[in-house]
Formats: structure tokens, sequence, C-alpha cells
């Protein structure tokens, strides 16, 4: 059983928002999590970035096809 987590990269063909968004964040809170949402679509991206957000992710970066969220109690810690 895992515990802890410090990252979290989904490469998933096109499930990755659907996989995050059973994602158990409850239990484990990866300090970022990354992912590719170009395959994507709105209606589960607009679930995601609302779970994401509940759970204090904030995005950290977009380059178009991927992007990483960081929790904002991590990138506290680290400054």
């Amino acid at each position: 059983r895992v515990e802890d987590l410090n990252s979290a990269q989904v490469d998933a063909e096109g499930r990755d928002c659907a996989l995050l968004s059973a994602f158990p964040y409850d239990r484990l809170r990866p300090d970022a999590i990354l992912f590719e949402y170009s395959h994507c679509d709105r209606a589960e991206m607009t679930a995601l970035l609302l779970t994401l957000a509940l759970n204090g992710y904030k995005l950290a970066y977009d380059n178009g096809d991927d992007v990483c969220y960081v929790r904002q109690a991590a990138r506290r810690a680290a400054d």
C-alpha cells in the first residue's frame, strides 16, 4: 500500500482526466501532478479542475498539451 507520494505523472492514453478525477486525494497528496489534457473533453477537464482546486492545487505549467499542478501547501513549504 502506498502511503506517501511526492509527485504523480500520468500518461494514460486519453484517460488522464478520468484517472485523476478518481485519484484518492483524501489519502495521497502528491506535491505535483503532471498530465496530458489534450485528449480530455471539456466536461472531464472542468470536473478535474474543480477536483484539483478543491484539493489545493494550482496551475504551475501549461505547454498546450501537458500541464503541471502544484499543491499550494507544498509550494509554500518550498519557498
